[in-house]
């Protein structure tokens, strides 16, 4: 079996990109492959950007969940300051969905502190 020559159908379920000779005796790909590749170099600079952002994300609320102020301020009852530091990670996160959840367990991105009395500690 020799290599596939333009026109030869590739196997089933397969792909094949054959290179075409020109009248100078080089050959170039496919016009749908060469518009394909420039499309997979942009998508995979989007998901590199999308995973810094997600790792970046996920550092923030990390780091904010494992520090003693959220806790002390909720065994304290600082529902005003609770508010605050919540309010100070979504500014310095760049996080606009960041949320607490009342004694309902209705969450509300802008809670106030009477919405949040009660809330099990």
């Amino acid at each position: 079996m020799g290599a596939p020559r333009p026109g030869d159908d590739p196997p089933p379920g397969t792909t094949a990109v054959v290179p075409t000779t020109q009248e100078g005796g080089g050959s170039d790909l496919d016009p749908v492959s060469s518009a394909v590749a420039p499309l997979q170099h942009d998508l995979a600079i989007a998901r590199a950007f999308y995973h810094q952002e997600l790792r970046l994300l996920e550092r923030t609320l990390h780091t904010s969940a494992a520090g003693m102020t959220i806790p002390h301020l909720l065994e304290a009852g600082d529902t005003v300051g609770l508010l605050d530091c919540l309010q100070q990670v979504r500014e310095h996160g760049r996080i606009d969905f960041l949320t607490l959840a009342d004694a309902q367990g209705r969450s509300s991105p802008s809670p106030t502190p009477s919405s949040i009395q009660g809330v099990p500690t």
